[in-house]
């Protein structure tokens, strides 16, 4: 099963992470820029100036702050706490992630409930399937072994109420993404939403 395999980007140049110097895609990367003097995450990766990326890591994080940051800025720096870091990093990545599912839907490229993504995954349009940790057990099984015999990446373990307050709904069980590039941003999003929130509790 391809459950929590990132999609592999398309293109681009790698990156150095600053914290442990390991040469990486750009999509596994969070990028920080300076202004006046103080760190700030990036979370659109859009911002001008020059940056410095690093994995959203424990230890990359306070290799970054003990000197790698400074070294890739070229300029001393304001070093924030740690923590601090953590939990502005990891509400501005939530956010990313929301605003990305929300803006999937008015671009119409997400399926939405049972039948919807049922139906997408019929027409083969489906390239990313997200189901509810609180889905029925029949939901998850048919759903997660669809997507298995499709090979089509799923995440299964996001929480359905709050995916449905993303979408003005009390509750979404099944989610499909039918738009390979935001799959892929989505899929970017999560693997290191996740991996900050591996250290952050």
């Amino acid at each position: 099963m391809k459950r929590e395999q990132e999609l592999q980007s398309e293109g681009g140049s790698q990156r150095t992470c600053v914290g442990c110097r390991e040469v990486c895609d750009p999509a596994d990367l969070e990028r920080f820029i300076l202004f006046e003097g103080h760190l700030v995450h990036d979370v659109r990766g859009k911002a001008p100036g020059r940056g410095a990326w690093v994995m959203p890591r424990r230890s990359c994080l306070e290799g970054a702050l003990k000197g790698g940051f400074q070294r890739g800025f070229k300029q001393k720096i304001q070093i924030p706490d740690l923590d601090e870091l953590v939990e502005q990093m990891h509400q501005a990545m939530a956010d990313r992630l929301r605003q990305g599912v929300q803006v999937g839907v008015r671009a119409r490229h997400l399926a939405i409930g049972a039948i919807a993504v049922s139906e997408s995954m019929k027409a083969g349009d489906v390239k990313l399937v997200w189901v509810s940790s609180q889905a029925g057990k029949s939901t998850r099984q048919k759903f997660i072994t669809n997507a298995d015999r499709k090979d089509i990446p799923v995440v299964d373990d996001l929480d359905g109420h709050e995916l449905g307050t993303w979408l003005g709904r009390e509750f979404v069980s099944v989610l499909g993404v039918c738009d390979k590039g935001r799959a892929e941003r989505m899929m970017r999003d999560l693997k290191n939403l996740r991996d900050l929130v591996a250290f952050k509790g």
